[in-house]
């Protein structure tokens, strides 16, 4: 939890940086240690010089799309000079050739945008079609990265994934009499596909075995090539009597999925 709320603060402070500049700038560092809040701060001065570099350059060269490299003991800093996407649109971080990492495998990203207030609040927010400007990115060091558990036995997963459903269902017990519907985004979503064997066995051990859960819903974040956005893999499963959702509802939800 430490390091997470390290990298946001370092994210904020970073993109407070951009947003001082009237060029979109796209920020990564490669961290060589822990993240603290020492190394944040010395991190946020690199961002900041390099970040006036970059501005400096493409006022001199409205044309051109300067960038930076710094390295020190804590890490790599670059900052390039970037373009605005579109807010739920493909993250692409510009970087410095010679910063160490090439794919989009980052630990940590955000994006700073741009958009009327009325369009962002309320129940119906959406952030659709606002501007995504300055964005960070970070690499934590091999000894801080969680373990890749995609590489992992399918059934294995999806069992430790059943049991720690499981533990958080004691957690929201109704005291009212009123039946969940629980919606959980995970990357085991993809591993249902085609195999019904393997929700079914998901389907008994958190829907059926527990009174009061009317239904799950796997979800997943994704890019959606076709529509040149983000949308949702869905995998629903419902109790077989009720208390249970509507047929219709599901296929609704499946339909609308992205």
């Amino acid at each position: 939890m430490e390091v997470v709320y390290e990298l946001a603060r370092l994210a904020q402070d970073c993109l407070e940086i951009a947003r001082g500049y009237a060029v979109v700038l796209s920020i990564a560092i490669d961290l060589n240690e822990k993240p603290t809040v020492a190394g944040r701060r010395e991190l946020v001065s690199a961002v900041n010089d390099a970040s006036r570099q970059v501005a400096e350059g493409t006022s001199q060269k409205p044309e051109t799309f300067p960038t930076v490299l710094m390295t020190g003991p804590i890490g790599t800093v670059s900052v390039t000079r970037a373009v605005a996407t579109q807010l739920g649109g493909r993250r692409i971080v510009l970087r410095h050739p010679s910063f160490p990492h090439t794919g989009d495998d980052w630990d940590y990203f955000a994006r700073a945008g741009v958009g009327e207030v009325a369009a962002a609040s309320g129940i119906h927010g959406t952030v659709e079609g606002m501007d995504g400007l300055s964005h960070f990115a970070v690499w934590l060091p091999p000894g801080l990265h969680r373990a890749d558990q995609s590489k992992e036995d399918p059934d294995v997963s999806l069992e430790r994934l059943g049991r720690k459903i499981e533990s958080k269902l004691g957690q929201a017990r109704s005291t009212t009499g009123e039946h969940r519907f629980l919606v959980v985004d995970v990357w085991q979503t993809r591993l249902l596909d085609g195999l019904p064997e393997r929700g079914e066995r998901l389907r008994r051990k958190v829907v059926e075995s527990h009174q009061g859960v009317a239904g799950l819903l796997m979800v997943r974040r994704e890019w959606k090539s076709d529509l040149g956005r983000h949308g949702y893999h869905i995998v629903p499963f419902l109790r077989e009597k009720e208390p249970r959702l509507p047929d219709s509802l599901v296929v609704g939800l499946k339909e609308r999925g992205p």
